[in-house]
C-alpha cells in the first residue's frame, strides 16, 4: 500500500497541512509562521524529489 505514489502524495500532503497548522496555532510569535512556509517548501522539494526518482527508477526497470 505505502508503495503506491498516490498515497505517499495524500500522506504527505497531510502530514504537511498538519504540521503547519499545529506550528502556526502554537506559534507565541508571528515569525514563526516563515518557518512554517520554509520548512512546508523543503518538504515539498524532497517530496518532489523522490517522486522524481521513483519515477525515473521505474523506466529505468
Amino acid at each position: 500500500m505505502l508503495a503506491n505514489p498516490r498515497t505517499w502524495q495524500v500522506l504527505s500532503t497531510v502530514a504537511l497541512v498538519v504540521f503547519i497548522v499545529a506550528l502556526v496555532a502554537t506559534s507565541p510569535v508571528a515569525g514563526w509562521g516563515w518557518w512554517a512556509l520554509v520548512l512546508s517548501g523543503v518538504l515539498f522539494a524532497v517530496e518532489w524529489f523522490v517522486r522524481l526518482r521513483g519515477r525515473d527508477g521505474g523506466r529505468a526497470g
